[in-house]
């Protein structure tokens, strides 16, 4: 494109590409795409960061689009923050291997419904919906995350997301849960029963400013949370142990947890928790 002042795509003509890897990425003033129909993606492989930064653009009509061969929607819609609404009920991302902040910072969407979403091969879902400061109800029933290695930052800063059904999501290869829910202001509860954490090494901060009052994490391992990764925080003054590198308050691990959380345990986490300096509200279950 010749600048980033380009307010009108046109599409006049059929186009037939193999890749639309940042095709209108940081085109800023950009309002409108006009017969996107014309725009063939039967071929495509990459869509990663395809309308990056397009932060003028209000709508986007892509009930055409035929993703069958996509691997990468990475930063595919990531900080278009003025886009107010998404119906990606066609898309077919049975081949997508990431989707690495796919949405990050649409900050006026309100809701998403991915219960058509084909998630088997992705193993990046890194600050997938993070910055969604609008979004109040996304549909994640249908994936499947058996595959996924990174859920770092995943939800991080949804403040106004009011519910989060994750009773489907297989985490048993996930490795690091960094931030996944920090500054989640609306969440008073969060079933995570099904959460297999046995290989995950990072979950530094991964409830920050968590406002709930109670927390259930009896199915969690934390055994394989190094000393190291937890001791890296102890210079850090106040730091008050697994209850900052966890529970942070405010997103600072210099001020303290919220004291008013209560978490349930299992009786073989006791020990780890006190280890490392729990002085807060538990309970075994």
């Amino acid at each position: 494109w010749a600048g980033n002042d380009v307010k009108k795509v046109i599409f006049e003509d059929k186009i037939v590409p193999t890749s639309t890897q940042a095709w209108f990425a940081n085109l800023t003033q950009l309002v409108e795409i006009v017969d996107i129909e014309n725009l063939y993606t039967d071929n495509v492989r990459n869509m990663s960061h395809m309308f990056y930064n397009c932060t003028s653009l209000g709508k986007l009509d892509l009930t055409e689009f035929n993703t069958a061969k996509v691997e990468d929607m990475g930063n595919m819609f990531g900080n278009c923050n003025n886009l107010q609404a998404l119906d990606l009920s066609n898309f077919n991302t049975s081949k997508v291997i990431g989707m690495g902040a796919m949405f990050d910072a649409c900050k006026k969407l309100q809701t998403l419904d991915l219960s058509s979403f084909n998630t088997s091969k992705v193993t990046y879902m890194t600050a997938m919906f993070r910055n969604c400061t609008s979004l109040q109800t996304v549909n994640l029933s249908s994936f499947d995350t058996s595959n996924v290695e990174s859920m770092v930052g995943m939800f991080y800063y949804c403040i106004n997301l009011q519910t989060l059904n994750l009773s489907n999501f297989n985490t048993s290869n996930v490795t690091d849960m960094n931030r996944m829910f920090g500054h989640m202001h609306k969440i008073n509860s969060l079933d995570l029963s099904s959460f297999n954490t046995s290989n995950v090494t990072n979950m530094y901060h991964m409830f920050t400013d968590w406002s709930g009052t109670e927390l259930d994490l009896s199915s969690f391992v934390f055994n394989q949370i190094s000393e190291d990764e937890i001791d890296n925080q102890r210079d850090e003054e106040s730091f008050e142990g697994v209850g900052d590198y966890l529970f942070p308050h405010k997103g600072h691990a210099d001020q303290k947890y919220n004291s008013n959380l209560k978490i349930y345990i299992n009786s073989s986490q006791e020990g780890w928790f006190k280890s490392y300096g729990w002085n807060g509200k538990y309970q075994i279950k």
